[in-house]
């Protein structure tokens, strides 16, 4: 399973466990995904990108910030389109704190960590509003995930083993013969 599919399981399960009584438990881990006006209000999670650092360590190890994305998307009617912007900040606002206030997404009780991730925080939100065929709020929390990935995990494949050379050799460099003396395990 690729990270970012656990990550999002992750923050699926946090903020499927806030039970927000609004979504009455409409959470959709894409954004691909068409609804209904009776399907509102809805959560939709999903990634819109991640930034990437490496090292030149051997096995590689990358640093990735993912910038996930929890919208919030509340049908407006007539009689309460003021009403509709206060439930998609109420709604965002439970997301927040399911998503931040708890750090059991990051650490078990032991302080140790039990998943991918490594920090989390919210970057930025927008809120827009879709008129097709009913008037929507789309409220977007955009958080950015950090995450460490050993691309072989803990098992180095055998090109990249570490060992410690010691060359000997002639003074003069003519002569190009080396002997190269290896220790560690294979």
């Amino acid at each position: 399973m690729h990270p970012r599919t656990e990550i999002r399981n992750i923050l699926t399960g946090a903020i499927r466990s806030a039970n927000i009584p609004e979504v009455n438990g409409r959470i959709f881990e894409t954004r691909a995904r068409p609804l209904n006006e009776n399907e509102l209000p809805a959560i939709m999670i999903y990634f819109l990108g991640e930034r990437i650092t490496g090292d030149d360590t051997a096995p590689p190890v990358y640093s990735r910030t993912l910038n996930f994305v929890i919208e919030v998307l509340v049908r407006v009617l007539d009689r309460d389109s003021e009403t509709a912007d206060d439930l998609a900040d109420k709604i965002s606002r439970d997301i927040e704190t399911a998503l931040l206030s708890s750090n059991s997404i990051i650490t078990d009780i032991n302080g140790r960590r039990t998943g991918p991730i490594s920090k989390i925080f919210l970057a930025e939100t927008q809120q827009d509003i879709d008129k097709a065929e009913f008037m929507t709020i789309s409220q977007k929390l955009r958080f950015e995930v950090l995450y460490i990935e050993d691309i072989f995990g803990q098992e180095a494949p055998d090109d990249f083993l570490r060992f410690n050379a010691v060359v000997n050799g002639p003074a003069d460099n003519e002569n190009k013969n080396y002997n190269i003396e290896i220790n560690g395990e294979f």
